[in-house]
């Protein structure tokens, strides 16, 4: 008898999971799609937006629009890329402004509707001069959206359409999205670009010129002047602040025949001059970017191909118009704790200083090493900075160097686990530069000249660093305590 009843009950809510799956659940989507205004749109798919708000009147277009049922995905690499604002060709737009019209849309539902006997003159509801207008269109059609007064007990806009019978109460995120002045909507970093697939990038300024080279991703070389290693971390940090440039105010020009006076902004030579040239030059760029100062001592920039110049705060000059030795490596003669197994000194006229390492421990000359200060000397050696850069060819004196440090390296350059190789790197310190090569905080100071093995690049070090790192044996022996040289009780 038990089985039987377990048979009926498992009968009966097979039946009615498969009711649910095939007849609520279907019914409730068909429910909510008919509640959509925009049925089967994806942002993608909407072609052109025009608003009239209080304040302002404007029309967003859809360049490249796709096919209704197309997904977001078929969107290229910057969504932004294919809409344009009415009176701003090809100006970036910004995307924290633009997106959230475009959810709103594809989101917007019908919601309540106020029953027909109900319904009092349009006036009543704010619909007979409607402060919000937005018309949409998508596939060749134009559905215009009539918004009128907030009702603040159910926090939604009473929204009509036109051609259509019915009032609505619709929730905000439309409303609130197009809500703005046209000027709103442009991008207020236009000097933004895309990294990938960058070859290279060269800056014309003050200091002369300078074009770098990208050889891996985020990995620079110098080209010109040069070739000279580059200092990748100041490279990207430097195409980040151009990247990031925030305007604080546009300048249009009055129509398409007549543009802005690029001389009025010091625009028509431009005091820095950047172009962007990427690999496959058919997808992307090459862009140009122009920086000027006014009669007014005021900052503005331009995009080539782009009408409108943009101001700039102060210190746009100062983040990017800056010496090719700004963006030089700094550190030549770098390598790893634990790395280094032997380091040999040669100063000139001395006899050599050799320190050897086995295990933890440090020998200096065969003697035991006082550990502490020969890990220091290891430490600021490989620590060593370049201060300033030769300005002209001469003798550096590196052929005789007053100083010569040979470190036999333990490394693993090909990161792979195991794989260790013995690597021999030379630095050579030279004869000291002329007093006028180099500065520091505006006062010129010593420096020497130097140069490692495996790089080709001669640069300057200070005189205080080349005194730490010449060493002295009796600082570098480690105290012999034994007890037979320990003073005997009563002597001194």
């Amino acid at each position: 008898m038990r089985l039987w009843k377990t048979l009926v009950l498992a009968l009966v809510l097979g039946g009615l999971v498969a009711y649910i799956y095939k007849v609520e659940l279907p019914a409730e989507t068909e429910k909510k799609r008919a509640e959509s205004v925009f049925q089967g749109v994806e942002n993608n798919s909407i072609e052109k937006i025009v608003v009239k708000n209080a304040e302002d009147e404007f029309a967003l277009t859809n360049k490249s629009p796709a096919p209704l049922g197309a997904s977001n995905a078929t969107f290229s690499e910057d969504p932004m890329n294919a809409w344009e604002l009415e009176g701003y060709p090809k100006g970036k737009l910004d995307a924290g402004v633009v997106t959230p019209i475009l959810n709103a849309i594809t989101e917007l539902k019908y919601g309540n509707k106020i029953p027909t006997e109900e319904v009092e003159p349009p006036s009543m509801y704010g619909l007979d001069n409607p402060p919000v207008v937005v018309k949409i269109s998508v596939a060749g059609k134009e559905t215009a959206l009539n918004f009128g007064k907030r009702n603040e007990y159910a926090k939604k806009y009473y929204m009509s359409v036109t051609g259509s019978e019915g009032i609505y109460l619709v929730t905000p995120p439309l409303v609130d999205a197009v809500s703005k002045k046209r000027q709103d909507f442009r991008s207020k970093t236009p000097f933004s670009f895309s990294e990938a697939g960058i070859e290279t990038i060269t800056f014309a300024g003050s200091h002369g010129v300078s074009k770098f080279q990208q050889s891996g991703k985020g990995d620079w070389k110098i080209l010109e002047p040069g070739p000279y290693r580059a200092d990748s971390v100041a490279v990207n940090g430097m195409m980040r602040e151009l990247r990031n440039l925030s305007v604080t105010d546009f300048v249009n020009p009055e129509s398409a025949d007549k543009p802005v006076d690029l001389s009025l902004y010091g625009l028509s030579n431009a005091a820095l001059k950047i172009k962007i040239s990427y690999t496959d030059s058919s997808k992307k760029g090459p862009l140009s970017f122009g920086f000027g100062k006014s009669n007014a001592g005021e900052i503005y920039g331009n995009v080539e191909g782009v009408p409108s110049l943009f101001k700039l705060s102060k210190d746009a000059f100062i983040k990017l118009d800056k010496r090719v030795d700004d963006f030089r490596i700094k550190e030549y003669f770098r390598f790893g704790a634990g790395e280094a197994e032997k380091i040999t000194f040669e100063d000139a006229g001395k006899d050599p200083l050799v320190l050897n390492k086995t295990g933890e421990e440090w020998t200096v000359n065969g003697k035991p090493a006082d550990r502490p200060f020969v890990e220091e000397l290891v430490k600021t050696i490989s620590g060593l900075k370049a201060v300033a850069y030769p300005r002209s060819a001469r003798d550096y004196g590196l052929n005789e160097p007053r100083l010569k440090i040979t470190a036999v390296l333990d490394v693993n350059e090909s990161q792979k686990i195991g794989e260790r190789i013995k690597k021999e790197v030379v630095l050579k310190i030279g004869g000291p530069a002329p007093s006028n090569e180099a500065s520091v905080d505006g006062k010129e100071v010593t420096t020497y000249y130097a140069e490692v093995s495996e790089i080709s690049e001669v640069f300057m070090i200070s005189e205080g660093s080349l005194k730490m790192i010449t060493p002295r044996l009796d600082a570098l022996v480690k105290p012999d305590t034994s007890p037979s040289l320990m003073p005997k009780s009563g002597e001194s």
